[in-house]
């Protein structure tokens, strides 16, 4: 009974995900749509999850990341919070009440965020760390 909406701002990363939905036999739980953001989504919905770029620019990447992954799915500006905050402030137009947005997010991005969220949007957030013990990832429940 799940579908899942995927968005992506590069068609050619949705064709690979169509690729790999056929693989493992998803075909007709998932819709592709290009477009940048909370755009394409058609709402309202239980669950967003996103990792957009989140990395600031100019920050030196690992050989394993910055070789094989697009700039465009990395750099989020000169904080790295140029497609998080926008995330964050347009979820609950698509989100239905008591609905949940979770975000993935460089060091010290989830705080941050939290801080600056909009009161009255969320009933609760919390941040949650990566296996490292770093503070990874918001989780904010729509009011």
């Amino acid at each position: 009974g799940v579908h899942v909406q995927a968005t992506d701002i590069s068609a050619a990363a949705l064709e690979l995900a169509r690729e790999n939905a056929a693989l493992n036999g998803l075909e007709g739980k998932l819709s592709f749509s290009v477009g940048s953001l909370l755009d394409p989504l058609q709402g309202p919905l239980d669950l967003i999850v996103s990792n957009p770029p989140y990395i600031a620019q100019g920050t030196a990447l690992q050989p394993e990341v910055g070789g094989f992954e697009p700039g465009l799915a990395l750099f989020g500006g000169a904080d790295g919070l140029a497609a998080l905050k926008p995330l964050l402030q347009g979820a609950p137009d698509k989100l239905k009440s008591g609905g949940w947005l979770a975000l993935e997010c460089g060091e010290g991005q989830p705080e941050a965020l939290r801080v600056g969220a909009q009161a009255g949007s969320w009933s609760e957030m919390h941040i949650e760390t990566d296996p490292f013990g770093v503070p990874r990832f918001l989780l904010a429940r729509r009011a």
